[in-house]
């Protein structure tokens, strides 16, 4: 009997300890398992105030606009002054005939300096010049500070626009900035007249004048710049077809006469004025000009390249704070 107790005794001593042990165990498990649920609300939370600050951004725009995907990239790198010019020479792939996507500004550079100008052309989704299917690419990737003369570029023509977004990329040490101002250089119809030197040009600006991008701490985010190719003004043309018919073929343009002068007979005009208004009501021009009709459209807001069969739009690029890099994104409107 007196061994049966002890045996007793020892099975309880061991069943406690058990017990013991197995609290221990639960009470570690219960206190990783609520760390583990702090941890994932945090993190909740976190991807909630995330989604939230993005909610508005450029990249939804995008989507909400089914933009996302195809597009064309133009990246603009600041250099020092002792940059290598022979870097400029912009030449196509051999075997696809594309050109680059990089042009060269100065890092540092305010309005009172040398201008460093990046022209690009493109044009009407309709005309000539985009039936010779221009590439996208650089064509001169240096601007003046490095060369002596703007950076240049071309567009592809496309009937709806670009969607255009950018962001200044690098490390955002003394807050690297890139200021752009837009503006025409030339307009020309398909027989190669310039309708802005012609004086058929009424330019009453872009949406958006200028713009300045800059890098700071934290993500890097986009920047819708389309406002910088929306065009507002009027111009006259010798030929409506391109211009004059909105998508139900209907005239939406405004008729008027003009003096037009060709003096070398190259079928281009080098100058034009208002006729004259005589006492019975006729209009008359001075001799070696010609009455010619003309038809006028307004526009607003208009991207920049549809006004003409070849258009020449500029920025002039004003840099600081060391600037590194900028992205410049072309989405085509479908």
């Amino acid at each position: 009997m007196k061994n049966n107790k002890k045996i007793d005794d020892r099975l309880l001593k061991n069943l406690l300890i058990i017990v013991i042990i197995l609290s221990f165990v639960v009470g570690i498990v219960c206190f990783f398992k609520s760390r583990v649920s702090v941890d994932l609300s945090k993190t909740s939370a976190r991807s909630s105030a995330n989604s939230t600050a993005t909610s508005g951004s450029v990249w939804t725009a995008l989507k909400q606009k089914g933009l996302q995907g195809d597009h064309f990239t133009l990246n603009v790198h600041g250099k020092k002054s002792n940059f290598n010019k022979s870097d400029c020479t912009a030449t196509p792939d051999p075997v696809t005939g594309e050109y680059g996507n990089n042009v060269f500004i100065p890092s540092n550079s305010d309005q009172s300096s040398e201008a460093n100008q990046i022209i690009m052309s493109s044009g009407n989704a309709k005309g000539k010049f985009a039936s010779t299917n221009p590439i996208f690419g650089v064509r001169d990737t240096c601007t003046a500070a490095f060369d002596g003369d703007a950076a240049e570029m071309v567009i592809p023509p496309n009937e709806k626009g670009y969607y255009v977004v950018a962001r200044v990329l690098g490390k955002p040490t003394n807050n690297p900035q890139l200021q752009l101002q837009g503006d025409l250089m030339w307009v020309q119809d398909e027989n190669g007249n310039d309708l802005l030197v012609l004086g058929l040009v009424t330019d009453n600006g872009f949406q958006t004048p200028t713009t300045t991008l800059t890098r700071t701490k934290g993500k890097v985010n986009g920047v819708d710049i389309s406002g910088l190719f929306a065009w507002n003004g009027s111009v006259c043309y010798f030929n409506p077809q391109n211009y004059c018919y909105d998508s139900a073929n209907q005239f939406i343009c405004t008729n008027t006469s003009m003096c037009c002068q060709d003096t070398d007979l190259n079928g281009v005009y080098d100058s034009c004025v208002a006729p004259t208004l005589a006492a019975d009501g006729t209009q008359t021009c001075a001799t070696g000009y010609q009455l010619t009709s003309l038809a006028c459209r307004d526009y607003e807001n208009e991207w920049v390249f549809n006004i003409g069969d070849f258009v020449g739009y500029m920025w002039d690029t004003y840099t600081d704070g060391d600037f590194k890099l900028a992205n410049v994104r072309f989405y085509p409107i479908k």
